[in-house]
């Protein structure tokens, strides 16, 4: 009896799971989806990046410095959904020379869902670049 009562709770459970987990798994973004694609340098751990709203000067979301350590030469995606509006998408970087190396520069650019290039760099942009863009019906 104690088998059929763990099978019965344990389908109940995972039912429940399923049911609560797959609307946010599936969830379609009601506002515009943008993607930023950074191409990280030798020098992944001085890029960080933050997501602004600005109109309030907001913090939408961030990855400050040193969150890319230990990945160097890899390519990272990081995908919002926003709402119309306008935003500035400031990358930086710690020592000053934005994604510039010996051994191969790095480079970023932010894309709408349509392929649009919003902003872009490569090389030596400094300390920070920013990269200021709005979407769909702006008043």
């Amino acid at each position: 009896m104690f088998n059929t009562f763990k099978k019965c709770c344990g389908i109940v459970a995972m039912f429940a799971l399923y049911f609560f987990s797959a609307p946010a798994a599936y969830a379609q973004c009601d506002g515009s989806e943008i993607t930023l694609t950074i191409n990280l340098d030798d020098y992944a751990n001085e890029t960080g990046w933050t997501l602004y709203d600005a109109s309030t000067s907001a913090i939408i979301d961030q990855a400050p410095i040193g969150t890319y350590t230990g990945q160097d030469y890899t390519t990272v995606s990081i995908t919002q959904c926003l709402a119309d509006g306008c935003y500035n998408w400031q990358m930086v970087d710690q020592y000053g020379d934005g994604q510039t190396s010996w051994n191969g520069d790095g480079s970023f650019s932010l894309a709408d869902a349509d392929g649009n290039i919003l902003g872009s760099g490569s090389g030596n942009w400094g300390a920070a670049a920013d990269n200021a863009f709005c979407l769909g019906e702006v008043s």
